[in-house]
């Protein structure tokens, strides 16, 4: 028993009850810092700038490279005269014919139909021929947008139908930050 007491007395926070309770609290807060920061690592942040670049980049190559044969599916009371054309040059050709509607139903079923863009993002697809765009989904302007990204292809093809040749035009494809409506 002696030697027990003896442990007892050298022991620095024997009778010092704050001690322990200051070193709970300590040990709670560490737990909560450490949680709140867990919580806050896992909440998504905004979207990094060369997310909307490569969005901007693929839906023009998309547009640009896909025939209608591949998206006959995604579009209706639409007649194609060749499903070898890519999207942009049926769209240029329905615009050079006088049916800028077909164009514009064409372009918009392919892209609401692929959810070939997020909704936090909106969109513009402009054909040089066409004064107005081709697809536009936006809640905001794009002067009042946080970024703009562009991306553009030339639609330039032969029409072995009627003997023309549609184009040089230029063909863009806009993102910027909005939520859609």
């Amino acid at each position: 028993m002696a030697s027990q007491s003896r442990v007892l007395r050298s022991f620095p926070c024997r009778g010092q009850r704050g001690f322990y309770f200051s070193m709970d609290v300590l040990l709670f807060l560490f737990i909560i810092a450490f949680g709140t920061v867990l919580v806050l690592a896992a909440l998504p942040g905004r979207a990094p700038k060369t997310q909307p670049l490569s969005i901007a980049d693929s839906l023009a190559s998309f547009l640009a490279t896909t025939t209608t044969r591949d998206v006959i599916g995604y579009t209706s009371g639409i007649t194609f005269t060749s499903l070898d054309r890519t999207i942009l040059e049926q769209a240029a050709l329905f615009i050079t014919d006088g049916n800028p509607d077909d164009a514009k139903g064409l372009v918009k079923d392919v892209i609401v139909k692929t959810n070939a863009v997020p909704s936090s993002y909106s969109v513009r697809v402009e054909l040089e021929l066409m004064d107005e765009a081709l697809y536009l989904r936006a809640s905001r302007s794009e002067d009042d947008s946080e970024f703009l990204i562009s991306s553009k292809r030339i639609v330039f093809f032969y029409d072995a139908a009627s003997g023309r040749v549609i184009g040089p035009s230029i063909a863009e494809v806009r993102i910027w930050r909005g939520e859609a409506t």
